[in-house]
């Protein structure tokens, strides 16, 4: 008798138990959040590559302004508008910008179009569609249609 009391306190003693079922529930909860923001985290490493880059070819980046608290809004922070002197509209400029989603405005200074049948217009239309150029002199205004 007394080893069945002794089976019977160790079973009050047990840890909670939960079942296969309700373990896969809980895991597939937190994966979902866990997801999202490990897709933002990768596009905001994608646009710091590209934002190294600019600053490389000598151009300033300006971001969107974020209600976050700072510590977590340099993580998650979007370019909103990109400043490059003597633009050369390469193709390899042209995908890196293609690769900043948020960019609202592109100016560029010390660059000549001659007219909107200009080669560098159209290649720079056909690689970022949705802009709208405009020119004056030496600077070029780009903004997009997001």
């Amino acid at each position: 008798m007394s080893e069945s009391v002794a089976h019977a306190e160790a079973r009050k003693r047990r840890w909670y138990q939960f079942s296969l079922r309700t373990l896969l529930v809980l895991v597939l909860l937190l994966s979902m959040p866990l997801a999202w923001i490990g897709r933002v985290l990768e596009k905001t490493r994608r646009e710091q590559a590209v934002v190294a880059k600019i600053e490389m070819w000598g151009g300033k980046v300006e971001y969107h302004e974020s209600a976050l608290p700072p510590w977590i809004a340099r993580h998650v922070r979007q370019v909103r508008r990109v400043e490059i002197a003597d633009f050369d509209v390469t193709d390899v400029q042209l995908a890196h910008l293609k690769e900043l989603p948020a960019l609202k405005a592109l100016y560029s200074w010390g660059y000549i179009i001659d007219g909107p049948d200009d080669e560098d217009v159209v290649r720079i239309q056909n690689a970022l569609p949705g802009c709208e150029l405009d020119w004056g002199g030496w600077c070029v205004s780009i903004r997009f249609r997001r």
